[in-house]
């Protein structure tokens, strides 16, 4: 690991190198004749030239760093919550529609996508073409492969191991970043100037506390500042102990993604990152090969079906007239839609599943895909090491769409005799498993290039 992160704003440059020895990071002041928040003057040769010789001091000029990642602020990304309704209108109308609500410049000039995290309410992002497109020519022409851009405030709720609503407050010089967040997303991120005190900073949270609710959130946390400053605030637990050490004030998010990168760094294949989210321009990632294999296939699925990564549920009941309060309104159901249905019992339908086969079936005939709907980072990445240590085939993992309770298991109906291997192999880590059949893969997984026939989704009921 020799990974280098790196932030941009139109007044400093931060940056940090992630080496399994620890990391280093050093924060310049970027010429205001060089960069000015956008795509600068001069070039995009003479910024990256500032970059290498300003990160120097961290890296060595004759090593360069194996992968680059970039973090985005609230100022550089539009992240919100948008519903739809069955109203006559198609989901996919509904949504283009008020997200050109939400973003000030016409919605063209971005790249963006919707995330179905819970039935009606979709977490959207919106990001500007030309930042993109600045960091594409960064990484291209420093010669080193871009592996993330990943919008700050979502790393927040995930270091959480709760599923709470939660607000988060960062406060960096005379600036406030304030994050308001729900179902492992978020629908609120702005910056707020001028908050002179921590009174006032506790009469601006007391209001966003009711924010598109009816009831408010009690869970606050800060990142940065004097505890003293916000009493009656948590510590954002990731940042306790020792997390800071080797960090000047101001690093706060640079600390939490490095911890989240060596806790799991599968976590870059999941929605974090934006370009596992967002459609690239296609010579860019003929330039950059060296994008994780996760990654890649979820680039390729999304160029081939364009901007939007949902499939609207068109027998969705309608949503209430107040779908604005999210909590209260669109409460998480118990498992996804697409594998929604009652129970299965052992018995065996048709008499073709638990019966004798006329094949002998082993666990080789099972590729397994794995899906964290605990809440709980790296689950996914942890079954998968215990699986494939016992001889199975893990195709793939990642984060469902929902969180559940109970760990589930769709598995193939010609594969059902060996449901019982599987959850056997799983007792020390799951108590109870809910066993359903495999419906088959639908056109989006194919398109993404999934090949499974066993879909493994962890609830929270799992101990991994």
């Amino acid at each position: 690991m020799k990974d280098l992160l790196i932030s941009l704003d139109s007044k400093f440059l931060k940056a940090t190198f992630i080496t399994k020895e620890g990391a280093a990071s050093t924060c310049v002041e970027i010429p205001k004749d060089l960069y000015s928040g956008e795509s600068p003057s001069e070039g995009f040769q003479e910024l990256t030239g500032f970059i290498i010789d300003s990160c120097s001091s961290i890296v060595n000029k004759n090593q360069k760093p194996s992968g680059l990642h970039f973090l985005l602020s609230p100022e550089e990304v539009v992240l919100a919550f948008l519903t739809v309704n069955k109203n006559g209108l198609d989901p996919e109308e509904q949504l283009i529609s008020a997200a050109e609500e939400k973003v000030k410049a016409p919605l063209e000039e971005h790249y963006y996508s919707f995330n179905k995290i819970a039935p009606f309410t979709y977490q959207f992002i919106a990001v500007k073409k030309e930042i993109i497109h600045l960091l594409m020519e960064i990484s291209n022409l420093w010669g080193v492969p871009l592996q993330s851009i990943v919008p700050w405030p979502m790393l927040l709720p995930k270091t959480l191991k709760n599923l709470e609503p939660a607000i988060f407050v960062n406060r960096i010089e005379n600036e406030d970043f304030v994050i308001l967040s729900e179902l492992n997303g978020v629908y609120h991120a702005s910056i707020y100037e001028n908050i002179v005190s921590a009174s006032d900073l506790k009469k601006l949270v007391k209001k966003l506390s009711l924010y598109k609710r009816q009831k408010p959130i009690d869970q606050i946390y800060f990142l940065a500042g004097e505890s003293d400053d916000y009493k009656g605030y948590k510590k954002l637990p990731i940042l306790t102990g020792d997390a800071m050490e080797g960090y000047e004030r101001g690093m706060e998010t640079h600390s939490i993604f490095e911890k989240m990168l060596r806790e799991d760094d599968t976590f870059l294949g999941s929605c974090v990152n934006l370009l596992s989210m967002l459609p690239l321009p296609e010579p860019f990632l003929q330039r950059v090969p060296a994008v994780p294999v996760a990654v890649t296939i979820l680039l390729i699925s999304i160029l081939v079906g364009g901007y939007f990564l949902f499939s609207p549920d068109e027998s969705s009941g309608v949503v209430s007239p107040s779908n604005d309060i999210l909590s209260e309104q669109t409460p998480l159901e118990g498992m996804p839609e697409d594998f929604r249905g009652d129970q299965v019992s052992e018995t065996t339908p048709g008499g073709n599943v638990g019966g004798e086969s006329s094949v002998l079936l082993t666990k080789e005939d099972l590729l397994i895909r794995i899906e964290n709907a605990s809440g709980v980072n790296g689950a996914a990445g942890r079954t998968q090491a215990l699986l494939e240590d016992l001889d199975y085939e893990v195709q793939s993992i990642g984060t469902a769409n929902n969180m559940m309770e109970d760990t589930q298991i769709y598995i193939d109906e010609e594969l059902y005799d060996l449901k019982e291997d599987l959850k056997e192999d799983l007792e020390d880590v799951v108590d109870e498993i809910i066993v359903d059949f495999f419906e088959g893969l639908t056109e989006e997984d194919l398109e993404e290039g999934f090949n499974h026939n066993v879909l493994i989704i962890l609830g929270r009921n799992s101990r991994i």
